[in-house]
């Protein structure tokens, strides 16, 4: 039976603790380029919202419809 020594061990938990952040590092930067397309997604409907004529446009053509029940404003 073999025993690891402690300095053996530190160092199989360093590689472990550095393995783990790595991948939590490439989570969050999946995550910010998420984020940022959602934020211009949402710029976009913004824009869409605050304009009165597409706003209309899309009441005209029953897409309003589909855009309440979406937010459930309806």
């Amino acid at each position: 039976m073999s025993t690891k020594s402690p300095s053996s061990a530190c160092s199989d938990y360093n590689e472990i603790s550095v393995a783990c952040l790595n991948d939590l590092s490439k989570d969050i930067d999946y995550l910010r380029c998420e984020n940022a397309k959602l934020r211009s997604v949402n710029d976009e409907l913004i824009k869409l919202i605050s304009s009165p004529t597409a706003f209309q446009g899309l009441a005209t053509n029953g897409e309003i419809d589909f855009i309440a029940t979406i937010i459930n404003i309806n």
